[in-house]
């Protein structure tokens, strides 16, 4: 048969990566799979495509004047570091720090 000027239309949420278990081998397609890519040798075909692996990851805003000091505004000083310590073995990610500059 002649697959020459037949594609299929991937949908957009598919990953670029498959894998094709009858022939063994990993390939790429972007919006569209031509199947001359895919039926070379065998005139079907088993493909997979891998889902991305995304780990959630979860943190809080908190600007740096919010932490204790002797000052009585926060600095990037010991207590920045005891609430680095405290995220952390919160199991938090991420803290995002509101700009200091002046607007």
């Amino acid at each position: 048969m002649d697959w020459a000027d037949t594609i299929v239309i991937l949908p957009k949420a598919i990953p670029n990566e498959y894998k094709d278990y009858l022939r063994d081998s990993s390939n790429s397609a972007t919006a569209q799979l031509p199947l001359t890519k895919v039926f070379k040798d065998l005139p079907f075909a088993f493909l997979h495509f891998k889902k991305e692996d995304r780990k959630r990851a979860a943190g809080v805003l908190m600007h740096v004047s919010s932490l204790p000091s002797k000052y009585g505004i926060g600095d990037f000083g010991p207590s920045a570091k005891s609430f680095l310590d405290f995220l952390a073995a919160s199991g938090q990610t991420y803290w995002q720090v509101l700009p200091m500059n002046p607007l």
